[in-house]
């Protein structure tokens, strides 16, 4: 015989009218991507920087056109060439000239005075007469002049990739040689403080520039920008003429330092160390 059913002792019956939940506002989850532009760098001469973990050699270039002579001592520092640290931009600049096609100061750097309007005029009625002079100079002369030669890309200001070359083999980089490729996407992910390269720059709409690569990392991409591929990938850049610090780099090879300023990865390196 079965005793009739007694309730169980502390369980009672769910009310009628449950209480409504708060809704929980859920933060978004702060992620880490620094998306931002380079770092100024501040004063004359070589310096070190910390980006992160990294310590980094970076200058501002107080000439117009000495991003190159400035890269080669960059990557003199990264490589830590004996006596590097007492090597200066001036001794730099008259290292390259030593070279083929090497440095050529920019027009407002040793001409004081005109307006930057009125010295566009100017170079350009001088470019003008010397592309009509140059048929009827000699080798010799167009040597002393600094004219390109026949079938080189007509250049006025700076150095070419070509005279860095020149100039890393004369500090003993043996190794260091110049290369072209479609797209450097691939061996900037390769880059890192022992293996760094000098990668060539166009301006958009004109001009050259050189830079130091020096390191790579990955980051997750936000949510609210997911995409097919949820990493980021950022760069670390010295640049002579805009700072230090990561930059994320487009997949058709667009530069941008600074708000406004653009300019496309020409696929020129050097690569001293590798």
């Amino acid at each position: 015989m079965v005793d009739d059913e007694q309730p169980i002792v502390g369980c009672e019956s769910a009310p009628l009218n449950p209480p409504k939940l708060q809704p929980v506002k859920i933060q978004p989850r702060k992620v880490e991507v620094d998306l931002s532009f380079l770092s100024e760098v501040v004063g004359n001469g070589f310096q070190w920087r910390y980006v992160d973990a990294y310590r980094v050699p970076c200058v501002r270039q107080a000439k117009g056109a000495e991003c190159g002579p400035c890269c080669v001592g960059l990557i003199l520092r990264l490589i830590k060439h004996d006596g590097a640290d007492a090597i200066t931009p001036a001794m730099l600049r008259a290292e390259s000239q030593r070279y083929a096609r090497g440095y050529r100061p920019y027009p407002g750097d040793v001409i004081p005075g005109p307006t930057p309007d009125e010295l566009g005029a100017t170079m350009g009625k001088l470019k003008e007469g010397m592309n009509d002079l140059r048929p009827l100079a000699t080798p010799d002369e167009k040597a002393r002049l600094g004219w390109p030669a026949p079938g080189e890309d007509t250049q006025f200001f700076g150095s070419s990739l070509a005279n860095l070359e020149q100039m890393l083999n004369g500090y003993g980089c043996q190794d260091t040689t110049l290369h072209w490729v479609p797209s450097l996407m691939p061996l900037l992910g390769l880059t890192s403080i022992a293996r760094p390269l000098i990668v060539a720059i166009r301006w958009r709409p004109n001009g050259r520039h050189f830079v130091v690569v020096c390191g790579h990392r990955q980051l997750r991409r936000p949510r609210r920008l997911a995409t097919d591929n949820p990493m980021i990938d950022e760069y670390l850049f010295s640049d002579p003429a805009y700072g230090v610090g990561w930059l994320t780099v487009t997949s058709n090879q667009v530069y941008v330092p600074q708000s406004g300023i653009e300019g496309d990865l020409t696929g020129d390196y050097l690569s001293p160390t590798w």
